[in-house]
């Protein structure tokens, strides 16, 4: 139910804020909620809307349904990657280590997994061939440290989707991963969302 306030408590919570309250017609339009304080404006809450012109690329655009796995080691790495890919609408699950990822795997249904070449317990590339067995359909992003080119090349070749060297930026990831979905639904017979 929506509850519209007075016309002359919002041209007063205009003139208080500098801004525009305008009614919002459609309800998929981008916006940004503002729950205001109880003591200002009598605790209504406003939804102000953001008009984009077409010609405005929206940066980082979130991949829309896409399941992740990232395994790496790195809890702090992992962590921080998960944080800033959820912000851009991805759902990130996290394994720190190949057993934990194979776990999930075996739980799970993943659109994309991110998978670090050097851990403890396992070694990427056995991950990987395990990954191959288990979903062989699943497209894998090889992360690798400086110098291990020949490690990702390796993983290559035994199917992953394509590779990164650490530390990489979050935009490139980004890009890999909205390419292996897509590879995905393409060899799957599913239109991108």
């Amino acid at each position: 139910m929506n509850i519209h306030p007075p016309a002359a408590l919002l041209r007063e919570f205009a003139i208080l804020t500098t801004v525009q309250v305008a009614p919002v017609s459609n309800p998929l339009a981008p916006c940004i909620w503002a729950n205001l304080h109880p003591n200002t404006v009598l605790g209504y809450e406003f939804k102000f809307t953001i008009n984009l012109k077409a010609n405005i690329k929206m940066k980082d655009t979130p991949l829309p349904h896409t399941r992740l796995l990232i395994v790496d080691d790195e809890q702090g790495f992992v962590n921080v990657l998960t944080n800033r890919l959820g912000r851009r609408g991805i759902d990130v699950v996290k394994a720190y280590s190949g057993a934990q990822a194979l776990k999930a795997l075996r739980q799970n249904i993943f659109d994309v997994m991110v998978l670090d070449l050097k851990m403890e317990d396992m070694d990427g590339i056995e991950v990987l061939k395990i990954v191959r067995k288990m979903a062989p359909d699943l497209p894998v992003i090889i992360l690798t440290g400086h110098g291990s080119r020949t490690a990702a090349e390796d993983g290559m070749t035994l199917g992953a989707f394509d590779y990164l060297t650490k530390p990489c930026e979050l935009k490139e990831l980004m890009e890999k991963i909205s390419l292996a979905r897509q590879a995905k639904n393409k060899q799957n017979g599913e239109t991108n969302q």
